[in-house]
């Protein structure tokens, strides 16, 4: 390959199970797509969204009112986002309180200890040593 100045393979001639997206295809004929598709979905969703807002940051970077009002926006969609989540932060943590809770069983448990009883061992052997 190297004498024809061809440093990757081209890409009629690359098998798609050579492919990061083999597991997207689906397996021997069935419609259905594997669970891993889903996940690779979200992935490249979140990869998406993240290359949107560093071009949009990128575009804005030399103009300081362009930022104020990418800022502005970035905090009226954050704070729509908040009031979607109908949970208060306290409620949150007292859920996440009670699936520890679940989970660990760490239930505080009140155990009295008490001392233990005191042995009575004063001359119990040594007089049956001596009768034999």
């Amino acid at each position: 390959m190297k004498g024809k100045f061809l440093f990757e393979i081209p890409r009629q001639y690359v098998l798609h199970r050579w492919t990061k997206e083999a597991m997207k295809k689906p397996i021997f004929g069935l419609n259905n797509l594997l669970d891993g598709a889903e996940m690779d979905k979200k992935q490249k969703l979140v990869g998406d969204i993240w290359y949107k807002f560093f071009s949009c940051v990128s575009l804005c970077e030399e103009k300081v009112e362009c930022l104020e009002s990418l800022l502005s926006k970035l905090i009226s969609f954050e704070n729509d986002m908040k009031d979607l989540d109908s949970e208060s932060p306290v409620d949150k943590r007292e859920a996440k309180n009670k699936h520890i809770e679940l989970f660990v069983r760490s239930n505080d448990i009140v155990a009295d200890i008490l001392p233990p009883n005191k042995p009575s061992n004063k001359g119990s052997g040594s007089g049956k040593r001596k009768k034999i």
